[in-house]
């Protein structure tokens, strides 16, 4: 495969002067490039003067800069709007549930832009994910919470057996050994 050729900002000022000096088609033949190439360099002079041929990723006046940076802004806004409307519900929730929606979401958008778009510090968001339970952690804890309320009702009276049946009379089964283990954590060994 050929590469393509690249000229520089000077070379292509030189051709254009050159072309209109002494013909386009001669001075296309004597640099052996196309005669195409001096047309659109000259067509490129004319419209933007000294701001042609600036290259690739640059802007030939400030106007296609502004407006190059209005799209980008726009687009920007575009995304922040749609995880806004995509959040709303998570929003109203209060700042757990929007770091929810953050983790829910981490595959469709990027992190900062969900951050900035919630309000949120991405810092405060790993913050979070750092302290957050799994959700057996959670469930351990709520067992733990479950027996020890229990094991204060009854005045600090009933052991594993009965802490057992009592769990199972509201619909949680746990035997009497997994309660023993709860209960331990709970009440450490004196």
């Amino acid at each position: 495969m050929k590469k393509r050729k690249t000229y520089d900002r000077n070379f292509k000022f030189n051709a254009v002067k050159l072309g209109v000096e002494r013909g386009l088609h001669k001075v296309s033949k004597e640099l052996g490039i196309p005669s195409s190439n001096i047309y659109s360099w000259q067509k490129e002079l004319q419209e933007f003067g000294t701001g042609s041929f600036c290259g690739s990723g640059y802007f030939k006046n400030p106007e296609q800069k502004r407006i190059f940076d209005l799209k980008k802004k726009l687009e920007e806004l575009k995304l922040q709007i749609e995880i806004f409307k995509n959040a709303n519900e998570h929003i109203a929730a209060g700042k757990p549930m929007i770091f929810h929606f953050i983790e829910d979401n981490l595959d469709r958008y990027p992190l900062w832009k969900m951050c900035k778009a919630l309000g949120i510090l991405t810092g405060t968001y790993h913050k979070w994910k750092s302290q957050a339970k799994s959700p057996r952690q959670r469930q351990s804890l709520i067992l733990e919470q479950e027996v020890t309320a229990i094991f204060y009702e009854y005045k600090q009276r009933y052991g594993n057996i009965r802490i057992s049946e009592e769990l199972k009379s509201r619909g949680i089964k746990l035997s009497p050994a997994q309660v023993t283990f709860l209960h331990e954590k709970i009440r450490p060994c004196e």
